[in-house]
């Protein structure tokens, strides 16, 4: 047989659990546990009647309200009727407070000046109960002004603070890079060295501000860039490599062989011409003479030399002067809002930078070395000629 048990409370309509021991051996129930052996078969609110079997119970009268939680044990016995009434305590008087901000997800400590001691009361959106009185909050979201309130509530009183977040006076550089090392300065100042996989992270007054980068065998840069109020912004040194004059040099250097040689045959032609008109002055020259024919090869030579040299150094002189690479850059990504946590923002770190879409990433080109093939003049003991030298 079943029995009646009449559960009641003052005030009324409190919210009431019935728990009821399934293992004879379970733990004695306790509030806001796993409780293990133990079964709610009831609930409902004061006044509250259920009929329950024998056995050992647990009522728990919920808080509500402003009232503090109620419980016991009961054992119900066969054929009876068990009458629990309760005179619930009302805690500390409490007031409803709403906080909001346009940009979610910031930090609210109530009573708890900076540096804050305790962990947040919530973040924005968030409402709860707090005590009567006065209070002061603090509303903290990275990359902007603390702002703060303070105000006075009563008891009952529902308060929603709806509160305005200005970004902060300062944003942050995240730089990366395509090469290793760079050395990067901002307004003259040198802030660091980029590595792979190590990134320069500082913070700097919000405005324009100039980026210089330098790194071996690639172009200097330097540029600048608008550092926003309150995000970060990554940015990325594209730096280009300088342009291989190996050509030139080459260039030159056969020019510069092709002038000497045109220099000594002129020589050679002169002292042929030379030879010819004093023959000429004594009367032994003959039609026949042989150097009529040596001074012309002289000459001829002389002259393709010079127009061989000439035409090179033109074409050396336009391949050092001429960089059809472009210069190094700055790739400046979309700005964003520091991470969100109850720390300061954390310096970042980002992979090495991708090769812009539809481009290679530039390489390293090795300077060229000196040829090791060079045609020089030669000065047999008779005549003049050029001649073939290698290094093997």
């Amino acid at each position: 047989m079943k029995s009646l048990v009449m559960i009641e409370s003052e005030p009324p309509s409190a919210p009431v659990s019935v728990y009821y021991r399934t293992v004879p051996s379970a733990s004695p129930f306790q509030y806001g546990q796993d409780n293990p052996g133990w079964q709610r078969v009831a609930t409902g609110q004061t006044p509250f009647h259920a009929s329950l079997q024998l056995g050992r119970y647990h009522i728990v009268l919920e808080p509500f309200a402003d009232f503090q939680k109620s419980e016991t044990d009961i054992d119900v016995a066969e054929g009876h009727v068990h009458q629990f009434k309760a005179n619930l305590q009302q805690g500390e008087f409490l007031a409803f407070l709403r906080v909001t901000t346009p940009m979610p997800g910031a930090r609210i400590y109530v009573d708890d000046p900076p540096p804050h001691k305790k962990p947040p009361w919530g973040r924005t959106p968030h409402e709860g109960l707090i005590g009567v009185g006065d209070h002061t909050i603090w509303i903290v979201k990275n990359g902007f002004e603390t702002a703060s309130r303070a105000f006075s509530v009563k008891h009952g009183e529902e308060r929603e603070e709806l509160v305005e977040l200005i970004r902060g006076s300062k944003g942050t550089l995240h730089i990366s890079g395509n090469a290793s090392p760079i050395h990067v300065s901002v307004d003259g100042i040198p802030v660091g060295t980029f590595h792979p996989n190590s990134a320069i992270t500082i913070e700097l007054p919000a405005g324009k501000h100039e980026i210089t980068a330098t790194a071996d065998d690639r172009k200097d840069l330097v540029g600048q860039v608008d550092v926003p109020r309150g995000q970060v912004v990554p940015i990325d040194l594209v730096m280009v490599p300088t342009t291989p004059r190996g050509a030139a040099w080459t260039q030159a250097i056969v020019s510069a062989v092709f002038v000497g040689g045109g220099i000594a045959l002129k020589v050679q032609s002169d002292i042929v011409y030379d030879d010819i008109h004093t023959a000429k002055t004594n009367g032994s020259l003959t039609e026949s003479d042989e150097r009529y024919t040596k001074g012309k090869i002289y000459a001829y030579g002389s002259a393709a030399c010079f127009g061989v040299g000439g035409t090179l150094a033109l074409l050396s002189t336009y391949n050092f002067i001429k960089d059809p690479t472009p210069s190094s850059a700055i790739r400046v990504g979309v700005p964003h809002d520091y991470p969100d946590s109850d720390t300061a923002p954390p310096r970042l770190s980002a992979p090495r930078s991708p090769a812009p879409a539809g481009k290679t990433a530039p390489r390293t080109t090795s300077p060229v070395a000196p040829p090791a093939l060079a045609i020089v003049p030669s000065y047999p003991w008779q005549g003049v000629g050029l001649m073939l030298q290698g290094r093997f």
